[in-house]
């Protein structure tokens, strides 16, 4: 109930932001705060995991994407959400984008050691552990679909699955030489 209580929030302060589907002619700082209230919103539905909030997530996300398109948090959002209501083909590739776009973005902003609004210090250290961790479980995810893959692409997918979940311990490696 609290989730839903905060994606209705949410939606109230994205609606004081762009009444009536203004929200493309946004710009810079409100243009931001929408994206964040709309990524928020989607995320407290997602998180009731009553699958007719989930599918509302899944909407919301592609709507994010569709509009931030060089943003990599929305696109794992969007990739998360197909994997909780069964999208696992759609997942992975929206995923697996994402880390495309999160990689490319991120060696960019370590190298000039300056970070953008479509990859903000804050999101990049949430990605750098969570992404391999989404993008790892639905390769896995995929083997699990009954007739879905073969004997030799399953063992390709729990190899893929397992070094991909391995980015999350270098993650871990990073927060603790912070500490």
């Amino acid at each position: 109930q609290t989730y839903l209580q905060a994606a209705e929030l949410f939606a109230e302060l994205m609606e004081e932001l762009a009444p009536a589907d203004s929200a493309s002619t946004l710009k810079d700082g409100p243009r931001l705060a929408y994206y964040y209230c709309a990524m928020n919103e989607g995320l407290c539905l997602m998180s009731t995991n009553i699958p007719e909030n989930v599918n509302a997530a899944v909407d919301k996300y592609h709507f994010i994407e569709a509009h931030y398109k060089k943003f990599p948090l929305a696109k794992m959002r969007l990739g998360q959400a197909l994997g909780k209501v069964g999208r696992i083909h759609e997942a992975i590739e929206m995923l697996q984008s994402a880390d495309e776009l999160f990689r490319r973005l991120g060696e960019k902003s370590l190298a000039g050691n300056s970070w953008n609004d479509h990859l903000p210090k804050p999101d990049y250290e949430h990605m750098l552990y969570t992404l391999p961790k989404i993008l790892g479980f639905t390769l896995w995810k995929k083997t699990q679909i009954s007739g879905a893959v073969s004997q030799q692409e399953k063992t390709e997918l729990y190899f893929q699955a397992y070094t991909t979940t391995q980015y999350c311990f270098k993650a871990e490696n990073i927060e603790k030489k912070k500490l």
